[in-house]
């Protein structure tokens, strides 16, 4: 009962967007909205003395002052309440967002701006591979691609969909999942860097392809991404290393 007061506790949390300063402000140029949904994405997207940072946020900087914009960022408690808002045209961009057959009905998407592969984080040494996952809990992030993968593979189990990393990893640590399955950037940073309440184990899971990341906008803004897209394309190798070199350590580069 404590272990469900808790899990209710963390879901029913702030439900009202924040919006996060940019680390430079140029006022001459126009500013661009990117909706994100959770705050300890780290290395990919995290909070950090009021301001959103970390791989997906250097990137769409760079990305948009090449294209002569700034950018204004925008956190939403839930993914659903961010793509709500994206439908809404409330943000004009996504970043770091898988395709989906859904997806691609109402979602533009650029050119690839990332591929990652996928980890899980387990109670037990018996869960390392798909294989183990035969009659297994699984929870994952809502909003992650990885669900509809791990259908795909016909085992029989459990997945439960949480809002957050913090609440899928928290159902391990706690009992009420066997694995926690998603990004192997994020899960790696946990597993080294987090304050984990109960030894896990961590496994790259190699059997599932790698996952292409993304920036995305609504079909009616379709002119702004291909200039986003055109952006990208043209920043210099340099640029892009030196992001990756702050942002990710070596053995994540390798994820």
């Amino acid at each position: 009962m404590k272990i469900f007061i808790l899990l209710l506790t963390l879901i029913f949390t702030l439900s009202i967007p924040v919006t996060f300063a940019n680390e430079s402000t140029h006022k001459t140029m126009p500013i661009l909205t990117v909706g994100y949904t959770s705050l300890n994405w780290a290395p990919l997207a995290f909070k950090n003395n009021d301001q959103i940072v970390g791989l997906l946020p250097a990137l769409m900087d760079a990305i948009a002052a090449q294209a002569g914009y700034q950018i204004k960022n925008i956190y939403y408690p839930s993914f659903d309440d961010m793509i709500s808002a994206f439908k809404r045209n409330d943000i004009d961009l996504l970043i770091g967002i898988a395709a989906t057959f859904d997806r691609q009905k109402y979602m533009l998407f650029s050119d690839p701006i990332l591929s990652t592969s996928f980890a899980m984080l387990s109670r037990s040494p018996q869960h390392t591979k798909i294989a183990d996952l035969n009659n297994a809990t699984i929870s994952v992030e809502n909003g992650f691609a990885i669900k509809h993968k791990i259908a795909n593979l016909h085992i029989k189990n459990q997945i439960v969909s949480l809002p957050s990393n913090t609440i899928a990893l928290n159902a391990v640590e706690t009992g009420l999942a066997d694995v926690y399955i998603g990004n192997s950037l994020m899960l790696h940073n946990l597993y080294t860097f987090g304050d984990l309440k109960k030894s896990l184990y961590f496994s790259p899971l190699t059997e599932l392809s790698f996952e292409r990341l993304y920036i995305t906008a609504t079909k009616n803004h379709a002119r702004l991404l291909n200039k986003i897209n055109k952006a990208y394309n043209q920043l210099p190798e340099t640029v892009l290393a030196n992001i990756y070199d702050k942002w990710l350590t070596v053995p994540q580069k390798k994820c």
